[in-house]
């Protein structure tokens, strides 16, 4: 999967109001609890194309509204840069049962728990889209837009993304490659 992916820091009930005028649908509200992990880069699997440019995340989703509301959900996700953009990245993600025994298989290959980050999450879809409402502990609130297709002209979707924040109402300048990883990683160095 590519997965282009833009934020921004933004008035929340502004982008949201903004969505509803657009005719965005609203998918529901959930909450991610990620864990996420450094990529050993000589461990067994992880060499080549993920050395150094990967990170592993076990996520606890539970959706709180929408159609999906009381349903749990354990995700194991590997994001790789393919580029130096932090905007665009390879990732490949599996349901695991529980996130105690994928943080187990992680740990056994050498990864690292690096940082943990709660977010409070309404996910809306315009446009072919992804529009995520996000309150992400420790760092604020972001307006995220994102593409996910299995093959994508990478320059099409990061304009169609950017394009989009400028109708919710988010200057270009605001807009930020860095994935909350990232964020995250440097606020606390």
């Amino acid at each position: 999967m590519i997965e282009v992916e833009l934020r921004a820091k933004a008035d929340l009930a502004a982008v949201e109001k903004n969505l509803k005028k657009l005719g965005a649908k609203f998918v529901g509200e959930k909450h991610d609890a990620d864990q996420y992990y450094s990529i050993p880069g000589q461990a067994p699997g992880f060499s080549g194309r993920l050395a150094g440019k990967g990170v592993a995340r076990i996520r606890v989703q539970e959706w709180l509204a929408g159609r999906a509301k009381g349903e749990k959900k354990v995700f194991l996700t590997v994001k790789v840069l393919p580029g130096e953009s932090h905007a665009v990245r390879l990732e490949s993600e599996v349901q695991v049962s529980d996130a105690g025994s994928a943080a187990d298989v992680l740990e056994a290959l050498g990864c690292k728990k690096v940082l943990s980050l709660d977010k409070q999450r309404k996910l809306y879809s315009l446009d072919g889209l992804a529009v995520l409402l996000d309150k992400v502990s420790g760092l604020g609130n972001f307006v995220e837009v994102a593409c996910e297709r299995k093959s994508v002209n990478v320059l099409a979707a990061r304009r169609n993304v950017l394009s989009l924040f400028g109708k919710l109402g988010v200057p270009a300048p605001q807009v930020l490659e860095d994935s909350y990883y990232s964020l995250a990683l440097n606020k606390t160095r």
